[in-house]
């Protein structure tokens, strides 16, 4: 089990979801599928397979959402990290159409989950507002809007005057605006996903990591916990950047590192009203975080920065600070209430996997920082491979497990990454403020 040093986050909406029930598994058990882990994945893949008639049975090392599912910054957003184009080179162009086509219809399965089980996960607000931060971006936002536009369908682009209405800041030089997309507390939606998966029939137990996957007759597989165990004909491990040695190798396919995000102190009233006026979540283009949304108590919530492969640093607030004042320099004085992280799962191309790790044994895991939408996306895929779905009827293809070479080394090639992308993002607003000097 992998050792989360970091607490959860506190806050909550207005509706919070309550833990789950902590109890342990402490039997035998016989069952269609074993699922493990309880985050966005897992609980989307639990639900899916019960609403098909299989009798499931999830674990949990700890409780729904400990992992990076309740520590998501908490964007729910219809694409990927790639453009449709990009999307189409590496998938072929029919899978890559058709995995852009799920992904833009993916915020409005994740709203009709929250609306289904009374979820309280939603901040209501205008939709995705992405900014540009140089003329380079500005350019290629307004080549990005015009693609759907040709359809009616996606972003819209708006010039430096309607960007500065739309943000409360003359900061930016254009955007782009999605009302499909939308924000969600993260803790709260992982949660909630875990009471769904249980009122849908789902035999759900925590505090239950599991310590071995072993074969149990010609076709079954034994899940084994401290004080019990479940044998099933397929087995879902769902435990992204918190994979341990529980399978051989599925660890080092991915490269953890730190992803951190604070919510501030409550803000007067009226400080706020000129901030995200129309409650858009507000991020840029730069390479590393840049979220800022108004949430519930009058409280902003952002991004942050830290250290990439630190366990239990804290984030990087006077940064924090710095960002969110170079957007609203109105705002005199900002204190932070909370800040958290946990491990964010990178891939090589920043999209996720879904992976046979054996014959009845799949993994899906890799969101980069996306996956809130995607993975509940997953789920539902990796549901349907239980009734022997063929690879070619994913939206992402069903590949064998290829670690990453040189593994051991990959978090510092990440993080040295991160470093170079943080001195780029301060090199760029450098040149844009001197240029306007």
């Amino acid at each position: 089990m992998v050792e989360e040093p970091c607490p959860l986050p506190s806050w909550d909406t207005p509706s919070p979801e309550p833990p789950a029930p902590a109890a342990p598994l402490s039997e035998a058990l016989r069952a269609d599928a074993v699922v493990i882990g309880a985050g966005v994945t897992g609980s989307s893949t639990a639900l899916h397979l019960a609403r098909t008639g299989k009798r499931v049975v999830q674990i949990e090392a700890r409780e729904p959402g400990w992992g990076a599912s309740g520590r998501a910054y908490g964007n729910v957003v219809p694409v990927s990290k790639h453009g449709e184009r990009t999307l189409e080179r590496i998938y072929g162009p029919e899978r890559g159409r058709r995995l852009s086509a799920a992904l833009a219809a993916g915020p409005e399965m994740v709203r009709g989950l929250l609306a289904e089980f009374r979820i309280g996960a939603l901040l209501h607000g205008g939709g995705w507002l992405l900014a540009a931060h140089t003329p380079r971006a500005e350019a290629d936002l307004k080549r990005r809007a015009s693609r759907p536009a040709a359809s009616g369908f996606g972003p819209t682009y708006h010039d430096a005057r309607e960007t500065a209405d739309l943000i409360g800041s003359p900061f930016y030089r254009g955007s782009l605006v999605d009302p499909r997309a939308f924000a969600v507390n993260a803790l709260t939606c992982a949660r909630g996903l875990a009471r769904a998966a249980r009122q849908a029939g789902v035999a759900q137990f925590c505090n239950s990591p599991a310590t071995r996957i072993e074969r149990s007759g010609a076709a079954g597989w034994r899940v084994s916990t401290p004080n019990g165990e479940v044998v099933a004909d397929t087995v879902f491990v769902c435990t992204n950047a918190y994979s341990d040695a529980l399978w051989p190798g599925l660890a080092r396919t991915v490269v953890p590192v730190r992803g951190y995000t604070a919510v501030s102190r409550p803000f007067e009233d009226g400080v706020l009203d000129r901030v995200l006026p129309h409650r858009h979540f507000l991020t840029d283009t730069r390479h590393l975080w840049s979220g800022i949304r108004k949430v519930p108590g009058n409280r902003l919530h952002v991004g942050a920065g830290g250290p990439p492969l630190a366990k239990s640093a804290g984030a990087d607030l006077a940064g924090a600070t710095r960002r969110v004042k170079m957007v609203f320099p109105e705002l005199d004085r900002i204190e932070w209430e909370e800040h958290w992280s946990g491990w964010v799962a990178l891939t090589g191309h920043q999209l996720p996997r879904i992976l046979r790790l054996d014959h009845g044994v799949w993994a899906a895991l890799g969101y980069s920082g996306r996956g809130l939408s995607f993975a509940t996306l997953l789920g539902r895929e990796l549901s349907t491979l239980a009734d022997g779905t063929a690879s070619r009827e994913t939206i992402l293809p069903v590949e064998e497990m290829r670690p990453l070479p040189c593994h051991a080394l990959a978090p510092f090639v990440a993080a040295a990454c991160i470093k170079y992308y943080e001195v780029a993002d301060r090199w760029s607003v450098w040149r844009r403020r001197r240029r306007h000097r």
